[in-house]
């Protein structure tokens, strides 16, 4: 478990192996909600992870969920 509950834009990118220009693309677009800040820095809630998820790969950032095709017994 996270010793936080909020991680900053770079924690991001790094979790979805993405840039943080893609991360921080998403808020100038207005793709998701505008984050909050801590001093200098814009953080993520932990429980906004999905939707920020959907937005990389809606903005084509990350690839698109392959299908899962069940392995033959």
């Amino acid at each position: 478990m996270l010793d936080h509950p909020y991680l900053t834009l770079g924690e991001v990118a790094t979790r979805f192996s993405c840039q943080t220009w893609q991360v921080r693309r998403l808020f100038e677009r207005g793709l998701l909600p505008p984050a909050h800040r801590v001093g200098a820095y814009r953080v993520i809630a932990v429980a906004d992870l999905p939707a920020v998820e959907a937005a990389l790969r809606d903005a084509g950032y990350l690839p698109e969920l392959a299908e899962v095709v069940p392995c033959p017994a």
